[in-house]
């Protein structure tokens, strides 16, 4: 878990204190209505259980087991919004306080609701554009992994009785309004943003696949968390059998700095055997450091090996230099960001290091489908000013969680008919197979494939072409 995560766990195990401790004395406060009492208690006691439930229904390990009650999280902030209507209609906490209470829960109950709904229903961009907000507020102070964080949890919070409590009570629910109403006006000053950001996926789903323009590319499929121990062998089983259904031409996969262990890369090697007697390609990715890539290439022999990472011209040619000489049937390739200066000045000098192949990384972020678009222009302009011929490859990475299953869907099928249609681009790496520490998946973490896992089965045999056998 990186610090996003662990200071976003913080905020919840705060406020999810607070909750306990703010329900508990509410609960048993004689002076209170029975049903301010009935509610207290309820958000009290529910609020740790619905925010760990929420968290493991996107865990791949837990999903299956509790996915049923994931939406206990829903039920609890509609009951914490009840609980600060009650608390000013009936005059126990000032409405200056109890108005910014039921804003923020009422907000929590919406981005709940909406991802739920949205992993059985098509939601309308408008509403889809909620969950966006939420996460692009957020995002202000963690970065923008909050769009694909497993551990993120919309965080409902009690407003009990104020009224005839100590000075030190009240002014802790005056401060906690405050941050709730600052909370609400970031949320809503999001929302255009967010709402550009989203409905630019309906534009993606234009394209259709023409025959006549298509040309055959090769289509991989991301599998497994980043490895760095021996992978899961339930996990490693599932993402090969999925790649298998889908039909792709390769599989890529991220290895951990340094290499990982030496058992993790020998129990790798062993698993993609088969696949490699079936004339699949195997790409790993791992940061250009001697030893990893020593490993890397020694271990797994890939056919493609990704520098990611990569900071100056010269870490680039001096692992590819050590990849050619390891295997020089091995395929070198550099994964750059169509947003990053210092990227367009190493695909420019690819031609001159030894560098076969250029993937470009498109990866969730803020400006949602503008920003994808953004960086297949990106490609396009590198493509047209190249003067060393090479291969593009293109890794796109989805994001249900808060752009919705519909948006992920375009996505990967604009990125693979805008590669087909370029005679440069070789090909298309989807990520990811499952849902593991990011909610990226085209299978969700409770089994189930979302709707990008069947048109892209169907795009794989349109646009994939006969395979060359991977180099002994």
């Amino acid at each position: 878990m990186n610090r996003p995560a662990f200071a976003y766990l913080a905020v919840v195990v705060i406020g999810a204190a607070w909750n306990v401790i703010e329900g508990g004395r509410a609960a048993q406060s004689l002076k209170l209505s029975r049903l301010h009492r009935t509610l207290a208690a309820l958000v009290g006691f529910l609020t740790v259980p619905a925010l760990l439930l929420w968290v493991a229904a996107h865990a791949a390990e837990t999903a299956r087991a509790i996915h049923i009650m994931h939406p206990l999280l829903a039920v609890v902030a509609f009951l914490a919004l009840l609980l600060a209507i009650t608390a000013a209609v009936t005059r126990r906490t000032h409405w200056m306080v109890a108005l910014p209470a039921a804003a923020w829960n009422a907000v929590v109950f919406l981005v709940a609701s909406v991802t739920i709904a949205g992993e059985h229903a098509v939601m309308p961009w408008t509403l889809q554009a909620v969950t966006v907000t939420h996460a692009s507020a957020l995002a202000l102070w963690l970065g923008p992994t909050t769009l694909v964080g497993a551990w993120l949890a919309p965080l409902p919070l009690v407003i009990g009785a104020a009224s005839g409590s100590g000075a030190l009570r009240r002014a802790a629910h005056r401060v906690l309004a405050v941050c709730m109403a600052a909370a609400v006006v970031v949320v809503a000053r999001a929302y255009p943003r967010a709402l550009d950001a989203t409905v630019g996926y309906a534009q993606f789903g234009a394209a259709r696949a023409e025959a006549s323009d298509a040309s055959a590319i090769v289509t991989a499929l991301s599998i497994l968390p980043v490895v760095n121990a021996a992978p899961s062998a339930a996990a490693l089983r599932a993402d090969l059998e999925f790649a298998d259904t889908l039909g792709v031409g390769a599989l890529f996969m991220r290895v951990a700095d340094g290499g990982g262990t030496a058992v993790a890369l020998d129990s790798l090697q062993r698993a993609l055997e088969p696949a490699r007697r079936d004339s699949t390609l195997v790409m790993v990715s791992i940061n250009p450091t001697a030893r990893g890539v020593e490993a890397v290439m020694r271990r797994i022999r890939p056919d493609y090996l990704v520098l990611r990472d990569v900071r100056t011209v010269a870490d680039a040619r001096d692992a590819a230099t050590l990849v050619h000489r390891l295997r020089p049937a091995t395929h070198v390739a550099v994964l750059v960001r169509g947003d990053v200066a210092s990227d367009a000045a190493i695909v420019t000098d690819a031609g001159g290091f030894g560098i076969d192949a250029v993937m470009l990384l498109l990866t969730p972020g803020l400006r949602g489908a503008r920003g994808d678009a953004d960086g297949l222009d990106t490609l396009d302009s590198w493509m047209a000013r190249a003067t060393v011929r090479r291969e593009y490859w293109v890794l796109a990475e989805g994001a249900p969680l808060s752009f919705g299953e519909l948006a992920q869907q375009r996505l990967y099928r604009h990125v693979l008919l805008w590669a087909a249609a370029r005679s440069g681009v070789y090909g298309v790496v989807v990520a990811q197979a499952g849902d593991y520490v990011r909610v990226t998946g085209l299978r969700a973490a409770d089994g189930r494939w979302r709707p990008a896992a069947a048109e892209l089965q169907q795009l794989i045999l349109s646009l994939s072409e006969p395979l060359p056998s991977p180099t002994p």
